[in-house]
């Protein structure tokens, strides 16, 4: 075996009281809807918080997954910072990212929000998956390989033909030659299950992650990508249910759809024993010009502080082997993300949406309509230029 080593390990972030969930309001009246929300009311799956280490004896980064619909750059920060004091290395580099799943507690707070007592218990469990995961690390080797997600996604608007967005995997497997890990980076947003369930899952990124340990062993995660206007089809079609396929039979399909083109794509990794892990990172400013946030975060709806009338973010590139991975601290729209990929120098390109903060869609500035529902949650029409410029690459 080369130089790299790897671990993983997971914590459970499953609430025991009844929180309101995000992603759907009860009422067109946003002051309704925030009065009476869509609470839980059990659980159909175990929300986790997933770590995967990678080492290469220098550098050690740690990828979080946390399913919950989204996490700001004060969590991240948080869960860094605990990790550090938890494990005692403090150059330990964290990436987290939310699975986005919006059958979880409302972590936004705009569709109900949660108690501070339930944000630090998510941000305890995802500093503690990274501690469980350290004594963990072994000698290991990565696989890389890409696919695509076919007739699966469509986009929310603009142009309705379907999408293939591409998936990156990652394998991670021991000197033994058992598996470690096994990630799966593509973009779709996890909402087949809508605004009549009351049941805590991870939608469908839950039957994606079993499929994948049962086929191979180890832990699976999954990490979305620029999912801003990418949708599943069920979602698309029968966004009121009345077809009543917004069910967790149709999300079994989907994950199942999705593992299996995991599986085919990893039947061609390519594996490599040895490889430098290299960060760059930059801190992005991005102007909050949407009065509809400002308004919310006067009120405390949404708790986050501006710095010169700036919303304060961060963007990543790392180099691991022959890949390549670019954080986006929110869902950027597809083309947006194509534009990235684009960009890359990496053989196998992987695009994290929604890590290391949640700035919510990003639109593209040629496609920005006031009127439209993505540009009333976006920070505003100026988000892209200012990330995009500040991408190291």
């Amino acid at each position: 075996m080369g130089n790299l080593t790897a671990a993983a390990a997971y914590t459970s972030i499953t609430p025991t009281e009844h929180y309101a969930m995000g992603g759907y309001h009860t009422s067109e009246n946003i002051v309704l809807a925030l009065l009476r929300p869509r609470r839980s009311t059990g659980v159909h799956d175990d929300l986790q918080a997933r770590a995967l280490l990678l080492g290469d004896g220098e550098c050690l980064l740690a990828i979080v997954t946390v399913d919950v619909i989204g996490l700001f750059q004060d969590d991240v920060l948080a869960i860094r910072k605990l990790a550090a004091e938890k494990t005692g290395l403090a150059s330990l580099e964290v990436i987290v990212a939310a699975v986005h799943t919006q059958a979880a507690p409302d972590t936004y707070g705009i569709y109900g929000g949660v108690p501070q007592r339930y944000r630090r218990l998510v941000q305890e469990r995802a500093a503690e998956a990274i501690a469980q995961a350290v004594p963990k690390l072994a000698p290991a080797r990565l696989g890389f390989a890409t696919g695509k997600l076919e007739g699966r996604v469509a986009r929310r608007r603009g142009n309705q033909e379907g999408v293939d967005p591409a998936m990156a995997v990652m394998a991670v497997q021991g000197a033994d030659g058992q598996n470690i890990a096994t990630l799966v980076n593509v973009a779709c947003h996890t909402n087949i299950l809508g605004p009549q369930n009351t049941l805590l899952s991870a939608d469908w990124p839950f039957y994606l992650r079993e499929a994948l340990e049962k086929a191979r062993g180890g832990m699976a995660f999954f990490v979305n990508g620029a999912v801003g206007d990418l949708h599943p089809l069920p979602t698309l079609q029968d966004p009121h249910n009345e077809q009543g396929t917004r069910t967790f039979a149709e999300a079994e399909k989907m994950g199942t759809i999705v593992a299996q083109t995991a599986l085919a794509a990893l039947a061609h990794a390519e594996f490599v024993d040895a490889a430098k892990i290299a960060i760059a990172k930059r801190d992005v400013y991005v102007p909050a010009g949407n009065r509809y946030l400002k308004i919310l975060r006067l009120l405390g709806i949404i708790k986050r502080d501006l710095y010169d009338g700036q919303a304060r973010t961060e963007t990543w590139v790392v180099g691991l082997g022959p890949a390549q991975i670019v954080t986006i601290p929110g869902q950027p729209f597809y083309k947006l993300g194509a534009e990235v990929v684009g960009a890359m120098s990496g053989k196998y390109r992987f695009l994290f949406g929604l890590a290391n903060d949640e700035l919510a869609y990003i639109v593209p500035p040629d496609e920005w309509d006031p009127t439209r529902g993505e540009e009333m949650v976006s920070v505003g029409i100026e988000t892209w230029p200012a990330i995009r410029a500040q991408i190291p690459l």
